[in-house]
């Protein structure tokens, strides 16, 4: 995936609610543009005796507005290892060059380099998306 595309704001759905049209779990990204999402599905009859289901969307910003709904994601989380970027940095400028991601039984995030034996947690250390270049400026520093 792109740097762009990994940036995009997402949201995890952590409880239900009524008309909700997603499973707890769920990982809404929002789209681009402040186009609307869709929060809510009713269902209810026509004037001909059929059911029909009628999805409402909101303006993206209303998923802000309930922090016990949608859980926002970094752009890390929940990712398999193929979305993943080749590289990363921390908040001091270390530039990595990632061999394994992974998930312990407790949902964190890790990363492994070839240098490294033990994991880098990608919160801990506020990971951020770095590219090949920069990776290249750093080991040339060193």
């Amino acid at each position: 995936m792109t740097p762009e595309e990994l940036l995009k704001p997402r949201y995890k759905v952590i409880a239900d609610y009524f008309f909700n049209p997603y499973n707890v779990g769920d990982i809404i990204t929002l789209p681009e543009n402040n186009r609307s999402v869709h929060l809510t599905t009713t269902k209810h009859t026509d004037e001909f005796g059929e059911n029909v289901s009628q999805a409402e969307h909101y303006a993206p910003k209303v998923i802000e507005q309930y922090p016990h709904l949608f859980k926002p994601l970094a752009w890390w989380e929940d990712r398999k290892p193929e979305e993943m970027p080749e590289y990363v940095k921390d908040k001091e400028g270390t530039v990595y060059k990632i061999k394994t991601h992974e998930l312990d039984v407790a949902g964190d995030a890790f990363f492994t380099t070839e240098e490294d034996t033990l994991g880098w947690n990608y919160n801990i250390i506020e990971a951020q998306i770095a590219t090949e270049a920069e990776y290249n400026a750093y080991i040339n520093k060193q």
